[in-house]
This record gives structure tokens, C-alpha cells and sequence, in this order.
């Protein structure tokens, strides 16, 4: 039942309806009757907070997150550390709360979290790297997404468009990085995007504007 209520509130997330998924995460979280797991439980209080932020319920957000902070201790998967990092910057972006979203992204980039532990977390990854970066790492971050490229097809639809959706968005910021890009990779880059793109609900699109990568419609 949690398994179900998590893929459910995730569909609900991505097409905007935010009061069905903080019920639908509620309702997952409740059948756990208290018992933790990395696999459903961290993503259910994600989707939860998540909710709470696009309902412009900070507070209730930021309570959900430290509610859950206790439950994931460092000796937890290094997958579930950048998981939840990742996921908590989020929510502190999507809440109005920019430099504690990046101090969080960048705890899940760094050090043992330099590397992408899960590719279901690709775009996440992509996405705070791109964001994160500044004119002396910007190099850095566009090397560090270049491998996702590869296995592009092989992510989620979401994560596809955060992989491409970073590359372009560091090198519009970037000006340099334009210049060291060659032009047909550019190109072919910026198309994949568009025709990407065109395979998500807009609610989501305007999310991943809001989280800093501007790939909706103005």
C-alpha cells in the first residue's frame, strides 16, 4: 500500500494537484504504522513536504523535513543521504528558502556524495550541480552531467529533461562554456530538450523554472 500511495503522489506532483498528493502521501506514510524504510517511507515524506511547499505551507514543509532528518543518520546508504539531501533542497527552493536550498544541494554533491549514487536520482543531481555552479566550477559541473548524456533514454522522462535542461541552462549562464561547446552538440542538445520536454505536464515544467531550470513555455 505505501509502494502504491508513493508512485501515486508522485503522479499527483507532477500534474500540480498538490492537495491529493500530501493526502496520498499521508495516507502511504499511515499504513507504514510507524516502521521506517529507505525505499518508500523517505520518498513518501518528500512527496509530503513537497506538497506542503507548492501549497505555500513552508512551515508545515520544513517541520515534515526535520521530522524525517533523524531518520536518515549517516550511516544510512549513501544513495538515501544524496536522496534526501537532493529532495531537501528541493523543498527549500520550492519554499522561498534559496541559500539553505543550496547549502543542502551542496552537502549532496560533495565528498562522498561527489558521484551519483542512483541513476533515479539523475536529474536531481544534474539540476543542483547546474544551479549550484559558479563561473570557476562551471566547467566542473558541465563534466560531471557530460556521462548522463549516454544513458540518456534510459531515464525517467523527468530526469531526461533535468539532464538536458542543466546543460543548457550552464551554458546560457556561462558564456564561455558556449564557446568551448561545439556548436552541433549544442544544437543536438537544445532539440533533444525540446522534443523532451514536450512529454511532460506543464506543472511540472513550471516546478523545474521555480527549482532554477527554465524550461517552461513564458
Amino acid at each position: 500500500m505505501a509502494i502504491a500511495a508513493s508512485n501515486l503522489a508522485l503522479c499527483y506532483a507532477r500534474l500540480g494537484r498538490h492537495s491529493e498528493q500530501v493526502e496520498c502521501s499521508r495516507k502511504g506514510l499511515a499504513t507504514a504504522n510507524g516502521r521506517f524504510s529507505f525505499t518508500y517511507s523517505l520518498k513518501l515524506n518528500l512527496l509530503l513536504a513537497h506538497g506542503l511547499a507548492m501549497l505555500a505551507k513552508a512551515d508545515e514543509a520544513a517541520s515534515t523535513l526535520n521530522g524525517v532528518s533523524s531518520l536518515v543518520p549517516c550511516t544510512a546508504p549513501a544513495w538515501a543521504q544524496q536522496y534526501f539531501l537532493l529532495g531537501k533542497a528541493d523543498v527549500l527552493m520550492l519554499s522561498g528558502r534559496v541559500s539553505a536550498a543550496r547549502a543542502e544541494a551542496t552537502a549532496g554533491l560533495v565528498n562522498e556524495h561527489y558521484v551519483l549514487h542512483a541513476s533515479s536520482h539523475a536529474g536531481s543531481f544534474a539540476r543542483w550541480l547546474a544551479v549550484t555552479a559558479n563561473e570557476a566550477t562551471a566547467v566542473e559541473a558541465m563534466n560531471r552531467i557530460e556521462p548522463l548524456l549516454s544513458r540518456l533514454d534510459g531515464l525517467d522522462a523527468l530526469d531526461q529533461v533535468e539532464v538536458l535542461g542543466a546543460r543548457k541552462h550552464l551554458r546560457d549562464k556561462f558564456a564561455y562554456l558556449r564557446r568551448l561547446t561545439k556548436p552541433m552538440v549544442g544544437r543536438r542538445e537544445e532539440r533533444l530538450l525540446q522534443e523532451r520536454r514536450l512529454l511532460l505536464p506543464v506543472a511540472t515544467l513550471r516546478q523545474l523554472t521555480t527549482l532554477g531550470i527554465p524550461v517552461a513555455e513564458n
